[in-house]
């Protein structure tokens, strides 16, 4: 017997099977397109920030413009790494609006100049305990925003995520 006689007699079972497969096909696509679990997709709505220079983090909506005030201190973004899957994790740098690009950015009028965002010329960047915030556009600002590992500078970084 081959397999078409096989399945010329059990129809209800081919049945059952076809459309099962169709539920589960169709289910993993739906869960998939929808950003997989809740924990990931709240994950990606999130960011981390810092009030105290990199030393701690927390983490809050992706989407606030900061500078903004948290219990008294200005919160910058903070873009936390680690060195190896068990490196203990740290913050590469922090990052700001400058005031008239937040400005313009709370006030959803970001025009744009010679093809960029006026925000994304008002970025500032800075390594943890240093003073001077330079441009993220510039070459020192690049350089800033490229992470190593504080032990290794040559060792693999890897982003944490929230």
């Amino acid at each position: 017997m081959d397999v078409r006689d096989t399945l010329n007699q059990h129809p209800r079972a081919v049945t059952f099977t076809v459309i099962s497969v169709i539920v589960v096909g169709l289910g993993l696509i739906l869960w998939r397109g929808s950003g997989g679990s809740p924990d990931e997709a709240s994950a990606l709505e999130q960011a981390f920030y810092s009030t105290d220079d990199g030393t701690s983090w927390f983490s809050d909506d992706r989407r606030k413009i900061y500078p903004f005030d948290r219990d008294g201190k200005p919160a910058y973004r903070a873009y936390v790494f680690k060195c190896g899957e068990q490196g203990k994790p740290f913050v590469a740098y922090l990052e700001r609006f400058t005031e008239s690009a937040r400005k313009e950015l709370m006030n959803k009028q970001a025009p744009a100049q010679a093809g960029r965002p006026v925000a994304a010329e008002g970025l500032e960047v800075k390594k943890p305990r240093e003073a001077e915030w330079v441009k993220a556009s510039t070459a020192k600002g690049n350089a800033t925003m490229t992470p190593t590992c504080p032990d290794n500078p040559a060792g693999p970084v890897q982003p944490v995520l929230p």
